[in-house]
């Protein structure tokens, strides 16, 4: 699932910043340096998935990065109060790895608390969502993986 209908009922405004690359053909990818600059998305999505509140994403990688292999790898911070609603994937799986916060993990339907080291995975036709329960910000790296 593409992050386009991964959203497709959510509000969403999209900012970008620069980066700046640096280093190796393999890529290496610095904000600070002055060589040649790349795109870094940043949206800020409004009730992600039925959700509550708002979900900010940080597109790590691009889609010329995934090589149609990946449909994301992004930091995703859920704000105080709010949440990631449950959804399912279908061609593809997604995992969580929660940075700092905690929250409540929906795995497909059994519900689970999460803190910062804690790994999920939901693998094609199952569902999840996350909710953040702390009074910090939910940050995780997320990444989804094409069948």
């Amino acid at each position: 699932m593409d992050l386009k209908r991964l959203i497709h009922c959510s509000k969403k405004a999209v900012c970008v910043s620069r980066i700046r690359r640096t280093g190796s053909a393999a890529g290496f990818w610095n904000k600070n340096d002055e060589s040649e600059e790349r795109k870094m998305t940043i949206e800020k999505i409004e009730n992600m998935c039925g959700g509550e509140g708002c979900v900010v994403i940080k597109h790590i990688l691009g889609k010329e990065e995934l090589n149609g292999k990946c449909g994301l790898y992004a930091e995703v911070t859920i704000g105080k109060g709010c949440s990631l609603g449950y959804h399912e994937h279908h061609g593809e799986s997604e995992t969580y790895y929660i940075l700092s916060g905690k929250g409540d993990y929906n795995d497909n339907g059994a519900i689970r608390p999460v803190t910062a080291g804690d790994v999920t995975f939901t693998p094609s036709g199952r569902g999840h969502g996350l909710v953040n329960t702390g009074d910090d910000d939910l940050i995780f790296m997320a990444l989804i993986i094409l069948d």
